[in-house]
C-alpha cells in the first residue's frame, strides 16, 4: 500500500498505518507454539482425508513428508493475515472497504512450487485477505469488477533425446543400488568418492512438471474434521480454506503424479537415503515417502542458517519430525538423539 513508486499517490492522504501485530515478540514466540500445535493437531485429519480421497492406507509420516511442508506454511500466513485483519477491525472505525471479484479457484496452486510464488503475490493475498473479510468479520465491503487476470504459466520442459537415452541408461544402472545420496552439499571429489563407493550416482532429480490440471470440485466437497467445535474462529476459518486451496497435485494430480514417480529413475529398494530436497521436489517427495514407509533409513543434512541457533525454525522441526538421523554443521542438540554433529 506504500510503495515508494507510489508515493506521490499515498504520501497526502489522511491515513493510519496498522502496527505489525508481531513487531511484539513475545507474541510472535507464543503464536509460534500454538501454530505448531495446531499443525500436530491437523497433520493426521488431513492423512486421513487424503487416504480416503485417494483410497490409500499410509501413515501419518508418509503424508507429512508431501504435504507438511505446503500444510505448515499455509497454516502460518493464513494466520498473520488473520491476526492483522482483526487488530484493523478491533483498533480502528472502519466505514468499509473494496473487495475485488476474484475466481477461488484460479488460486489453487499446481504444488509447492506454485504455492511460493502465489504467496508472494499481491492478488493471491488479496484473495486470503477477502476471504477473512467476508465471511469473519463485520467489516461492510463493496465487490468491484476485476479488471486483471491471473493465468498459470505452463512450461513444460521437453527433453533431448541424448538426455533421455542417458536417463534410461542411469535408472538401469541404479535401479539396485541400496544407498541414495541426492542434492547434500558436498565438494566434488567427495560427493562422487560417496556414490561411487556406496549408491545412486546422482543427476539433478527431476521436479514434478507442470500439467494443465484443473480442480474437481467434488474431490474438495470434504471437511478437515466432522468435529464443529473449533477452539475459536480462526480454526474454522483454517479447516475450511484448507480444502479449498491445498494444492492440485496432493488431489487431482496424485494418482498420475505416483506413477510418473517411477520414470525418475531413482533407485527400487533403497536401504539409506541421505538428502535435503523435502521441500519443493514433489517427485522426489512421493518416492522419499513411498521408500520411507517401507523401511528406508532417512538421513537429512542441514543446508542452511538458523539451525540450532535460533530459538525455533519450522525447517528444522520438520526435517527432524521427518528423519531419522538429522546431520548438522557441528552442532547438536542434547535432547535429541536424531542429531549427529
Amino acid at each position: 500500500c506504500k510503495m515508494y513508486s507510489q508515493k506521490h499517490k499515498w504520501e497526502s492522504i489522511d491515513y493510519n498505518l496498522v502496527p505489525y501485530v508481531w513487531d511484539d515478540r513475545k507474541k510472535l514466540y507464543s503464536d509460534y507454539q500454538y501454530l505448531n500445535s495446531l499443525y500436530e493437531k491437523l497433520l493426521p485429519l488431513l492423512a486421513n482425508k487424503l487416504n480416503t480421497i485417494h483410497n490409500a492406507d499410509h501413515d501419518t509420516r508418509y503424508w507429512r513428508i508431501i504435504a507438511g511442508p505446503w500444510l505448515n506454511i499455509f497454516i502460518q500466513i493464513v494466520f498473520e493475515r488473520w491476526i492483522q485483519i482483526k487488530k484493523a477491525e478491533s483498533d480502528y472505525l472502519i466505514s468499509g472497504t473494496f473487495i475485488a471479484d476474484l475466481s477461488g479457484q484460479s488460486f489453487v496452486p499446481d504444488d509447492m512450487n506454485g504455492f511460493a510464488n502465489f504467496f508472494i503475490s499481491d492478488s493471491w493475498n488479496h484473495y486470503i485477505y477477502s476471504f477473512i473479510i467476508k465471511h469473519y468479520t463485520g467489516i461492510l465491503f463493496e465487490v468491484k469488477e476485476n479488471s486483471s487476470q491471473t493465468e498459470k504459466i505452463i512450461e513444460k520442459e521437453k527433453k533431448h533425446f541424448i538426455t533421455a537415452i542417458r536417463d534410461f541408461a542411469l535408472s538401469l544402472f541404479n535401479r539396485k543400488k541400496r544407498t541414495v545420496i541426492v542434492g547434500v552439499s558436498f565438494n566434488k571429489k567427495d560427493y562422487l568418492k560417496l556414490l561411487f563407493k556406496y549408491g545412486y550416482l546422482g543427476r539433478n532429480i527431476e521436479n514434478s512438471q507442470p500439467v494443465e490440471l484443473s480442480v474437481n470440485s467434488k474431490m474438495r466437497n470434504w471437511d478437515l474434521t466432522d468435529d464443529d467445535r473449533f477452539e475459536n474462529h480462526f480454526e474454522s476459518c483454517l479447516t475450511e480454506l484448507i480444502p479449498k486451496q491445498i494444492p492440485l497435485l496432493y488431489i487431482e494430480g496424485y494418482q498420475s503424479s505416483v506413477l510418473s514417480v517411477n520414470k525418475i529413475g531413482l533407485p527400487e529398494n533403497p536401504e539409506s537415503i541421505l538428502t535435503n530436497n523435502v521441500y519443493y521436489h514433489e517427485y522426489f517427495k512421493l518416492w522419499l515417502a513411498e521408500k520411507v514407509g517401507k523401511g528406508a533409513k532417512l538421513f537429512l543434512m542441514q543446508h542452511g542458517g538458523s539451525y540450532g541457533t535460533t530459538r525455533w525454525f519450522t525447517n528444522e522441526t520438520h526435517e527432524i519430525a521427518i528423519s531419522d538421523r538429522f546431520l548438522s554443521w557441528g552442532w547438536k542438540d542434547c535432547n535429541q538423539k536424531k542429531y549427529f554433529p
